[in-house]
């Protein structure tokens, strides 16, 4: 081996000593690894050390990790504890005239969600509904081989027609929002939990908007104690649907324009 190659292999050793000198010092010399933290780039990389392990991150958490649950609104009660709260949120909007008369205070919120998903089927439950019966009796005109139904019926739905128009659309969207924990709550009890109570209230308001109202007051028949419309496609119609006939057309046209504007809203939630 000639000097010159014992010359360069000597100049190379002492370089690798001086790097492995250097980064030791570069871990244990904490103002050492300050000025390097000020270095160019170039020069931190070219001198990083590189055994050292990766610092954790989310993707190493294990698999089965459980997700966090989601906790609870704290500026709303519990769903056994919300009658008091939910009543006076809704008096805010809806008045206190119209919860009096026409709101059964026991259960509002499960109450609630009961009516609004019943409204698209034949029958409405009676036992879990969460309004009154609306006042006055039933009322029809004509003879009886011509009876319809009468026009002082609409009358008795204005504490409902008042009350939802009462506030607009937003501040009802708004209220439904800041409830919407426990509504989720109340459906999941009585549907599968992985269903959302607000799939179904748009449901809701979409069968309630497709509803034709005649425009003329329609025929009754009286076939035992109660009264039954005599076109048989308007006896068929469901629950909700009824309801708004029986409000008349004027009336239900003005529910289903603010059902529309509420859609609206509802529809731009993500």
């Amino acid at each position: 081996m000639s000097n010159l190659t014992k010359s360069l292999l000597w100049l190379a050793s002492a370089v690798v000593i001086a790097l492995a000198v250097y980064l030791w010092a570069l871990r244990e010399d904490p103002a050492l690894a300050a000025k390097m933290a000020e270095a160019p780039a170039g020069v931190r990389n070219a001198v990083a050390p590189v055994d050292e392990p990766p610092s954790p991150s989310v993707s190493t958490l294990p698999p089965d990790e459980p997700a966090a649950e989601a906790l609870p609104d704290p500026a709303l009660p519990a769903l056994e504890d919300s009658d008091v709260a939910a009543l006076s949120a809704l008096r805010a909007l809806a008045g206190q005239s119209f919860i009096t008369t026409m709101i059964e205070p026991r259960s509002l919120v499960r109450r609630l969600v009961v009516t609004i998903d019943n409204l698209p089927n034949e029958r409405l439950s009676m036992k879990y509904r969460v309004v009154r019966a609306v006042p006055g009796s039933f009322e029809v005109a004509g003879s009886e081989a011509a009876l319809q139904l009468a026009p002082g019926n609409a009358a008795r739905y204005l504490p409902l027609l008042n009350a939802l128009l009462a506030a607009d659309a937003a501040h009802w969207v708004a209220l439904y929002r800041q409830w919407y924990p426990l509504l989720q709550q109340a459906y999941a009890e009585m549907a599968d939990p992985r269903h959302l109570f607000n799939d179904r209230l748009l449901v809701v308001i979409d069968h309630l908007l497709a509803v034709q109202v005649p425009a003329a007051l329609p025929a009754l028949t009286h076939p035992g104690v109660l009264y039954a419309y005599a076109d048989a496609a308007l006896q068929q119609q469901s629950a909700g649907a009824r309801i708004l006939i029986r409000m008349g057309p004027a009336n239900a046209a003005r529910v289903q324009e603010r059902l529309r504007e509420i859609r609206n809203l509802l529809g731009a939630v993500p």
